[in-house]
């Protein structure tokens, strides 16, 4: 099953890049530029497995695609936030639902690790259910 992950990025050049090697992964990408975009992208109902946020951006954060998301599903789709800057703590982002705080710069293997590993638990976690 080829998961989808909406990539959300202000700046052009880390969208366009992020944006490659995820699909080079495997995955399929939605791309958008601000925190409004990724929410017009989420309101048509596309299925979004995973939400690689960053969280400072004009036209809406991270945090409020974070808070859009919840109110409508409170575990799902799983949520990483990322931020270069100390303008949200993770304490705050993982309080308000997130799974992961992704400190920038990173490093690409272990961010793929973090997605890896999600989609892992939530395979274990659905196995469980149906069992």
């Amino acid at each position: 099953m080829t998961h989808t992950i909406l990539l959300v990025e202000d700046d052009p050049d880390l969208l366009r890049c992020l944006g490659e090697v995820l699909e080079m992964k495997g995955y399929q990408v939605l791309l958008a530029s601000s925190g409004n975009e990724a929410i017009a992208t989420l309101e048509q109902d596309i299925r979004v497995d995973l939400i690689l946020s960053d969280c400072s951006m004009r036209n809406g954060t991270g945090m409020d695609v974070l808070r859009f998301v919840r109110q409508r599903h409170p575990r799902f789709p799983i949520f990483f936030m990322m931020s270069g800057h100390t303008d949200i703590s993770p304490g705050k982002a993982l309080a308000g639902g997130a799974q992961k705080f992704i400190v920038k710069p990173f490093d690409i293997p272990e961010l793929f690790s973090e997605i890896e590993g999600s989609f892992a638990e939530l395979r274990q976690s659905s196995s469980r259910i149906l069992h």
